[in-house]
């Protein structure tokens, strides 16, 4: 009796600590891509993976106290110690090395666990495909990119993590851990923010770094909020109460994106929520999910008929008439936005596109976005570009992820990536429409960072692309539940 209490408190204090990291985690990867220098993005991005190697080896439950390990760790803190007396860094550059050294020492421990240990994923317990498109793809542009570089939080975190075993109830806690975490960590980064920058009624920068990277925080929130509600099921008092507060904190987490407004994040925010209701809003027999798709999809139709015709309503309004009939400035200032949204759609004259065509009003629509693709899908070669550039409105970005891959990786190294993101993607659909909810956060999540990532371009160390490779995880793992350690 003694011993089962004992094992009951250690699992729970094992509970806490596992959220603590990845809370940890979440707030790493959140302000890593929320700051200028890069010093302060080491420091958070490696302090960010050093978490993640820790929870993994929560979960492998990794014998650390061995013999090997032991040894390994005194030699490599030995060294690194050494290294750090021989350069004497200054404060800044210290944290970041720092940072890095713990992450690589939790990586050593991780390696020689899953070597002494031998308990791994096997090969035939793999998506084949999937897994050999993924490693092609990275092997490719490493080899022939001269942006192979960016690829480092790719290789180093993710290397080892589709090896560790993981079993389909620890995968639903981490899941369940993972969401709540980063819901409290976009809070916790917006009320922080919000206090320092109070919200004026105008677009919220607040202190983040800019517009794009605010509206993706913030839909983060909204995804994990909205898989609460759709993992949600019984009506006992219990899940009532629960469900009540992922409302609240779907709320929470749509007001704040409401604030940033920034039309990638809310197209996918939307897409995310159709697609989640059509495949996860009611019973999972083919007829009843095919009547759901034709519904929304029916019903999105007409939404979008209805948005076009209110921005061409809006085109014909003068906002500086309408001054002083509106007092409530948050009011005032997003009807503006969108009235200035209308007149550069609607009203624009010179176009890369030409004057008057469709292509030009949907390339004013999205500020431009349109263009840039075409200008950079005009320069791809083969073996990829040691930078961004476009000659299209001087912008220095694609705006568009996987043309950035195509473009940074060449199409040989790139295409690859392209083709695995639809390969997940296809898979997640396929696992959906069966009804399997050990898939349905990484359904909504591919949803929301697919759309997304269409509009802007996202580095892998960003919370879009780096959790889009945590999540994929029980795509290129067969998860069952004997995978236990």
């Amino acid at each position: 009796m003694e011993k089962e209490t004992k094992n009951i408190l250690c699992n729970r204090i094992e509970k806490v600590i596992l959220f603590i990291l990845l809370f940890i985690m979440n707030i790493g990867i959140g302000k890593g891509a929320e700051v200028t220098y890069q010093t302060f993005r080491d420091f958070y991005n490696y302090g960010a993976i050093a978490c993640f190697f820790l929870v993994l080896l929560l979960i492998r439950k990794a014998k650390v106290w061995r013999p090997l390990p032991v040894i390994i760790s005194v030699v490599y803190i030995t060294l690194s110690f050494l290294y750090f007396y021989k350069w004497n860094f200054e404060a800044e550059l210290f944290r970041a090395m720092f940072a890095k050294c713990i992450s690589i020492w939790f990586f050593l421990l991780l390696l020689i666990d899953l070597i002494v240990a031998k308990k791994i994923v096997k090969w035939k317990e793999r998506n084949i495909f999937l897994t050999v498109l993924f490693l092609s793809a990275i092997v490719l542009s490493v080899i022939i990119s001269p942006q192979r570089k960016t690829l480092i939080y790719v290789i180093f975190p993710f290397v080892i993590f589709y090896f560790v075993r993981i079993s389909l109830d620890k995968w639903k806690e981490l899941m369940l851990y993972f969401s709540t975490s980063m819901w409290l960590s976009v809070t916790a980064l917006f009320v922080k923010s919000l206090i320092a920058v109070p919200y004026t009624g105008e677009r919220y920068l607040g202190t983040f770094l800019n517009i794009s990277t605010a509206g993706a925080l913030a839909s983060c929130g909204v995804v994990c909020a909205f898989y609460w509600l759709l993992l949600l099921r019984g009506k006992d008092k219990k899940t009532n109460i629960l469900r009540i507060f992922s409302v609240i904190a779907l709320i929470i987490s749509l007001c704040f994106l409401f604030m940033v407004n920034t039309r990638t994040s809310e197209v996918a925010v939307v897409m995310m929520f159709l697609f989640g209701v059509m495949f996860w809003g009611g019973g999972h027999e083919s007829r009843v999910i095919k009547r759901r798709i034709l519904t929304w999809s029916i019903t999105f139709i007409g939404i979008c008929l209805v948005f076009i015709l209110g921005l061409w309503g809006v085109y014909h309004l003068d906002i500086e008439n309408m001054k002083d009939y509106i007092s409530n400035e948050t009011i005032y200032n997003n009807l503006k936005y969108w009235i200035g949204t209308a007149k550069y759609t609607f009203g624009t004259k010179d176009s890369y596109f030409g004057e008057g065509t469709i292509l030009s009003m949907l390339d004013s629509f999205t500020s431009g976005r349109i263009a840039i693709w075409a200008g950079y899908l005009q320069d791809l070669n083969w073996f990829g570009h040691p930078d961004f550039y476009c000659l299209v409105n001087n912008w220095d970005l694609p705006h568009n992820t996987y043309i950035g891959w195509l473009f940074q990786y060449g199409i040989i190294g790139g295409l690859p990536f392209v083709v695995w993101f639809i390969g997940v993607v296809i898979f997640l659909l396929k696992k959906s429409y069966r009804g399997d909810f050990k898939y349905l956060f990484a359904f909504l999540w591919i949803v929301y960072a697919g759309f997304a990532m269409g509009g802007e371009y996202v580095p892998w160390i960003y919370p879009l692309c780096f959790f889009t490779l945590i999540i994929q995880y029980p795509v290129l793992v067969h998860i069952t539940a004997e995978n236990n350690d």
